[in-house]
């Protein structure tokens, strides 16, 4: 976890707030533990793989109650198009569009008022400028971030 992410996590500690902050592996969520200690519980998922993004929906969930969800994941993967592997291009809708999609439904029921547990939380859905920037001026090699973003 870096830049929107970290600073997200931070300021929510520092207002007060009980934090679930996840990574993409093992060894990101250990950075966590090791940056925030017990103040932040931890999990670790690939955003593209639906039953482990359910599952860590149900493990927060079932820790009690939610005031929010803070959706920021994405990744670029910058350079010609000929150059990328395939794979690597077929993910990128996969983190950047559909995986955010995918995290909101299983804790939006108690984020939004549905069965009455706290009526001001919210979902805070980060995308990417890249989309709105190619409609003003070209960006040379960022055609795959711009296609998946939000």
């Amino acid at each position: 976890m870096g830049g929107i992410g970290h600073t997200t996590v931070t300021a929510l500690l520092k207002e007060g707030f009980d934090v679930w902050a996840t990574a993409r592996t093992e060894d990101g969520r250990s950075k966590l533990r090791n940056e925030f200690g017990s103040r932040v519980q931890t999990l670790a998922f690939d955003l593209a793989n639906d039953e482990a993004v359910r599952s860590a929906a149900a493990e927060v969930i079932a820790s009690g109650h939610l005031f929010g969800l803070v959706n920021n994941a994405g990744m670029a993967l910058p350079g010609p198009l000929e150059y990328l592997p395939i794979e690597q291009l077929q993910r990128q809708p996969d983190i950047n569009l559909t995986g955010p999609a995918s995290a909101h439904p299983a804790p939006a029921p108690r984020l939004t008022g549905r069965d009455l547990q706290w009526r001001n939380a919210r979902i805070t859905m980060m995308g990417s400028l890249d989309a709105r920037i190619v409609g003003h001026f070209s960006v040379p090699m960022r055609h795959p971030s711009t296609a998946s973003s939000v």
